[in-house]
């Protein structure tokens, strides 16, 4: 399996969440009402922190919104997975999870590879023996089961 698209799902999701880059303030920032409704459809496991959100964060999650017609259908479930989970977690496991990847980023490439497998090799370990690896239907959002047109 190519990880490109894992790493660039992982990669904006990251970076469109992160507070390390967020200086911006929250004055003219876009409002959940000025979304397109297929923009609120793509964000919508986000919409109960939109407001508390920066100008920053949301200008990278319109970004990554836009982006997500011309995903792969691979790279569209892994992220509407990841955006789901992330929006469940509670502030301090966001910041911990932004700390984690600071860390993980200032560390030396054979370092970081040697994490991603082991990381790799746990996740494996914890898989349910009778789920299968790969699942007959897509988990989705019911917010996304039908097809995303492009505004």
């Amino acid at each position: 399996m190519d990880q490109k698209p894992f790493r660039a799902v992982v990669f904006c999701l990251l970076l469109a969440l992160s507070s390390v880059c967020f200086a911006g303030g929250r004055n003219n920032a876009t409002e959940w009402r000025e979304l397109t409704p297929t923009q609120q459809q793509i964000l919508a496991p986000l919409v109960s922190q939109w407001d508390g959100m920066t100008v920053l964060q949301r200008s990278r999650l319109i970004a990554v919104a836009k982006q997500y017609p011309k995903m792969t259908p691979e790279a569209r479930l892994r992220f509407q997975k990841r955006i789901k989970a992330w929006a469940l977690l509670t502030r301090e496991q966001r910041e911990e999870a932004r700390e984690n990847y600071r860390r993980l980023k200032r560390l030396p490439k054979k370092q970081r590879e040697a994490i991603k497998q082991r990381w790799e090799a746990k996740q494996q370990t914890h898989l349910p023996a009778a789920e299968p690896t790969t699942p007959a239907k897509p988990d989705v959002m019911p917010a996304l089961a039908s097809p995303i047109q492009p505004s």
